[in-house]
């Protein structure tokens, strides 16, 4: 019955967060184009809407799930709303329903305006970022969980305040072809090399565990398999590897851009991806132990969706 009830979970951590993504902006089309009969003040209040929670989607939703062409259709989809409702639109005194309806839309704008405000807070880069190499050399990548806000970065731990979670993704910017597989392999991302992203010395470099199907959380070993990296006052962890993929061990000088293992789905981990954070102080090897710090890759301090294209 547990391992029924688990399975359960699994899909819907996989299918959830997709049919979020379909259901939300559609909904959103839907009450803006409804037949408006009212004013020129609600007609303007549905455009000042669909502007927020564009701004919102874009800034704090991910990405990945269904890629480039549904972020578009998604735009054309809350334009076409604003149309259709001015099509339809036909003036009348108003009613205790219009009145109703705008407060609901001040409430909605209020609310996503303040949702963007507090995301893009947390974009702004704090002084003195630690500077890494990209730790990949192919491909095209996404940040996932990255930045310092609250909206775009689930990483509660305070060492990880500035973690980045990296998802690979297809030409499409999807993370896998199929957005409902639950097969790690299907991942764009699965087995990718990993580069090491600064000179150091290698504190903790675990392996053995297994790599598990996408949705499935065990509930231990948070990181997974995993390589903790000491450079200067920093440790850098970076977690979620493929079993059997790991290449260095502990006490070992490792300098930038050298292959140290590959992209796996282990430890507590939804999606195959690698969770890249950076920490000062705390214990010496202990991986969720001391204060985050922030980081940025050539001078670019990443966000989420924020994407980067490499070349070998």
């Amino acid at each position: 019955m547990i391992a029924e009830s688990e399975a359960v979970m699994a899909s819907w951590r996989m299918t959830g967060p997709v049919i979020a993504t379909l259901l939300l902006p559609i909904l959103v089309m839907i009450w803006v184009g409804l037949p408006l009969s009212g004013s020129w003040v609600e007609w303007g209040l549905r455009i000042l809407l669909c502007l927020c929670f564009a701004v919102a989607w874009s800034m704090i939703w991910p990405t990945v799930y269904l890629g480039y062409i549904w972020q578009g259709l998604v735009y054309a989809g809350l334009a076409a709303a604003v149309f259709i409702a001015y099509r339809r639109m036909q003036l009348c005194p108003p009613t205790a329903l219009q009145i109703g309806n705008i407060v609901l839309l001040l409430a909605c704008i209020a609310g996503l305006s303040r949702c963007i405000v507090k995301t893009a807070m947390g974009y702004i880069a704090p002084p003195n970022c630690l500077s890494l190499m990209f730790p990949f050399r192919d491909g095209t990548y996404n940040a996932f969980n990255a930045a310092g806000s609250l909206f775009t970065n689930l990483h509660r731990v305070p060492n990880q305040k500035y973690g980045i979670d990296f998802i690979g993704i297809n030409r499409l910017g999807m993370q896998a072809a199929n957005p409902f597989s639950n097969r790690s392999s299907e991942y764009a991302i699965f087995g990718a090399t990993l580069l090491s992203p600064c000179d150091g010395i290698i504190l903790r470099a675990h392996d053995g565990e297994e790599d598990l199907s996408a949705g499935e959380i065990p509930q231990v070993n948070t990181a997974g398999n995993f390589i903790l990296i000491r450079h200067g006052q920093y440790k850098i962890l970076l977690g979620h590897l493929k079993k059997g993929s790991v290449r260095v061990a502990v006490g070992e000088q490792v300098a930038a851009g050298q292959a140290i293992a590959q992209i796996g789905n282990s430890g507590m981990s939804t999606m195959p991806h690698l969770h890249m954070s950076v920490a000062t102080g705390g214990a010496p090897n202990e991986p969720y132990d001391g204060i985050g710090a922030a980081f940025v890759f050539d001078g670019r301090f990443l966000v989420r969706n924020s994407l980067v294209r490499t070349a070998g």
